[in-house]
Formats: structure tokens, sequence, C-alpha cells
């Protein structure tokens, strides 16, 4: 049609199984990036539905998930970083969208503060002001020092860095994107070597299916064992 003509793409209709025969054509041809509508038969309220979510279990590359109706580039881009190998590259895929398309970016930790946990009637030294103070002066201490290999692309960019308190990693990045705006996520997942299917971390899990903006997961360039690794976003 006019579209493939005009643009260079290739079109292709396959009688298949949706996830095999996606699958089947990334592995084929190298594919470094998935492109998928984040909705087929599922209701527009809800985050992926069940193809979409299928293929970023699954896929060996990253995937990025379109919501409906955004077409365009992006304005408003959130790179969620745990300090993990994936999640820096994560934060150069945001970082390079951003720049593409010069979008705001914003750079979000999400924690939950050990205060929180803390027993009514017995006072610790982690409920004090101080220790409250030195522990976000650390956790912005080490953000600074994992975003600073990215000090000259992030200098050109408008960029906000966002230490966010939630109690649960991946309902606080869903909560962080509504707040802001955001129409894209980006945020790393972590592979599992001894299963036949790759698997999502368990906030990438919640992410991609609560998330209000598109998504694009990072998958990591090797995948890990999971006996090497703590928790992942």
């Amino acid at each position: 049609g006019n579209l493939s003509e005009a643009s260079g793409l290739e079109l292709e209709v396959e009688i298949d199984h949706p996830v095999v025969a996606i699958l089947r054509r990334v592995q084929e041809r190298s594919a470094d990036l998935l492109v998928l509508g984040t909705h087929g038969t599922s209701p527009p309220d809800r985050g992926a539905g069940t193809l979409a979510t299928a293929c970023v279990r699954q896929a060996r590359t990253s995937v990025l998930l379109v919501r409906e109706p955004h077409a365009g580039p992006f304005t408003s881009v959130v790179a969620c970083v745990d300090f993990s190998a994936t999640s820096r590259q994560a934060l150069e895929h945001a970082v390079r969208v951003a720049t593409q398309d010069g979008a705001a970016l914003h750079v979000l930790h999400v924690f939950h503060a050990p205060w929180h946990r803390l027993h009514y009637g017995a006072p610790t030294p982690q409920a004090s002001p101080d220790y409250q103070k030195q522990y976000r002066d650390a956790l912005r201490r080490r953000l600074e020092a994992f975003y600073e290999p990215f000090h000259d692309e992030l200098a050109r960019l408008e960029v906000r860095y966002a230490l966010f308190d939630f109690p649960g990693h991946g309902r606080g990045i869903t909560e962080f994107a509504r707040q802001v705006g955001a129409d894209l996520v980006v945020l790393g997942t972590r592979g599992r070597t001894n299963l036949r299917a790759l698997l999502l971390g368990s906030t990438a899990e919640r992410v991609v299916r609560d998330a209000p903006c598109s998504i694009l997961t990072v998958k990591p360039d090797e995948l890990e064992d999971p006996a090497s690794t703590g928790p992942t976003a």
C-alpha cells in the first residue's frame, strides 16, 4: 500500500498463534526492538493486554508498548533507576529518546523508607529527623553517582531528578508517571537463564500491567542468574 511504499516498510501477514509468530520474526531478523500496541481486545482502562504482556515476558529483546491514542514524539519520559546494570541501560535508552524527541526527562528512584515499617511506641534511631535526612542524602548521592556517566547528554536536556517514597516500587512508578503526566516510562527487566521463557521482575510486571502510558522495557545484555541478583526495576 501507500504507507509501505512511502516509508520503506515491509508488511507481512501470517496465520499462526500471534505470540509464536511475532517472537519467531524477532528471532529470525535479530531485531533489537519490538514495537506493539498495548491493547488488543483488553479494556482500554487497563495496562498492556495479554498479547503485549506475553511478548514482553518472552521476547529476547527490548519492547516498546505504545498506549493508545499516543502518536508522534514523546514529551515526558520517566527513566526508572534502581542502581542495577539493567537500569543503567534503561537510563541510556531514556536519554536517547528524550534527546531525539525533545522531551522532558525524569530520572526516578522509588524507595520505601525504613522508618515507615517501625512499630508505633517503639522509637528507634531510624525514626529521628537526622537519620531520615542522612538516609535521603545518601540516596541522592548514590543517584548522582549513577547518572554521572551521562552528565554531558543530561546537560542538554530538561531533567528532573526524583526520589519517590512509596510503598511498592511498581505502584510507585505508575503513580509517579500519573503525577507528572508522563507519556513514556523506561525500565529494565530481569531475565532468568533457568526458565524456558524469560520472566519480568515483579516491579516491571506491575508497571506493564498498570502504567497509564507507553512503556519501553529494556532487557539485560546478558541474561542474569536469578540467584546472583537482587530485585530490579
